[in-house]
């Protein structure tokens, strides 16, 4: 975790590949049973964690372990995409540095594409809708409705209408 949380890039995206690998090995020998509930919920507390920090390195690192165990499979791939997307809220509506931004709508869109990743994501795309006709955070607004349209065309087809007709004032700014 240690890595995850250092202020060098390569540094935290080495540690992210470790815990990762480290996920992987777990899930296939653990595989299930209260060692595996203690693992997972132990890695979603320091996940949750990370993305609620104050320091943007800390933020960055919990976004790169999302964005690593999105990667790995796992049996409980449902309840995984659901505690992340729970754990990007805050970076996605309250974070002012881009690149934590930027990685962050990343990583919706990885989930999006998970199983069982439309349900998790959908929040997001209400909040992004109700920002883009508001005028308020237009840039995280428009960068999850771009990650969902490539990663979920299906969730976001039927608002079109209201994304076009709401999508000029982001574009002016």
């Amino acid at each position: 975790r240690l890595d995850c949380c250092s202020k060098d890039e390569e540094r935290r995206r080495q540690g992210a590949r470790a815990v990762g690998e480290d996920f992987e090995h777990k899930s296939r020998t653990l595989v299930s049973g209260p060692d595996w509930a203690d693992y997972r919920a132990q890695l979603d507390q320091a996940i949750f964690e990370l993305t609620n920090s104050a320091a943007v390195h800390e933020q960055l690192g919990g976004l790169l372990l999302i964005e690593e165990l999105t990667s790995r499979h796992s049996e409980d791939a449902a309840s995984k995409v659901t505690n992340f997307a729970n754990c990007l809220r805050r970076p996605i509506t309250e974070s002012p540095d881009l690149a934590v931004l930027t990685l962050a709508t990343d990583c919706l869109g990885r989930l999006a594409r998970a199983e069982g990743g439309h349900a998790a994501v959908k929040p997001q795309l209400d909040v992004a809708l109700q920002r883009l006709k508001a005028g308020n955070r237009l840039d995280s607004a428009v960068l999850v409705l771009r990650q969902l349209a490539e990663n979920a065309p299906t969730l976001t087809y039927v608002h079109l209408d209201d994304i076009f007709r709401d999508l000029w004032t982001a574009m002016r700014d």
